[in-house]
């Protein structure tokens, strides 16, 4: 019976509890013209938050890319990065962006987006702070 007891107790050890799945982020940025700035939008879906905005850049040499964390139980945040990586027109312009948060549980969010700018200095700022109800 001991030998049983202590079988099962190493077979649940080795298989460890049950995870949440990690969360998982689609990103999208693109040079837009003729809209001068957007409100940052979190939208709710179905197992997941669709996060939308416009940061301007100086010309469109300029990229945008996206970073999700998790940190703790359900708090997100989303970070987004402005970097000078290619050659592009010497004028002003908006750049959209779109991230699908995907991969979560129904439940109540507490969501941060940030504005990283590499332009002259690193700039960072946190530009959306709220809560979010999955459904």
């Amino acid at each position: 019976m001991r030998a049983r007891s202590a079988f099962l107790l190493c077979l649940a050890l080795a298989c460890g509890s049950p995870t949440e799945p990690s969360p998982t982020l689609q990103f999208e940025g693109l040079v837009v013209f003729g809209i001068p700035t957007l409100p940052i939008t979190a939208q709710a879906l179905e197992g997941g938050i669709k996060v939308s905005g416009v940061i301007p850049t100086p010309t469109a040499e300029y990229t945008l890319s996206g970073h999700l964390r998790a940190v703790g139980g359900n708090k997100l945040v989303l970070e987004v990065v402005v970097d000078k990586t290619q050659a592009g027109a010497p004028f002003p312009v908006q750049n959209y962006y779109e991230g699908r948060i995907g991969n979560l549980s129904s439940g109540s969010y507490d969501l941060e987006v940030t504005h990283t700018l590499h332009i002259t200095t690193p700039q960072t700022a946190t530009v959306f702070h709220g809560v979010v109800h999955v459904p």
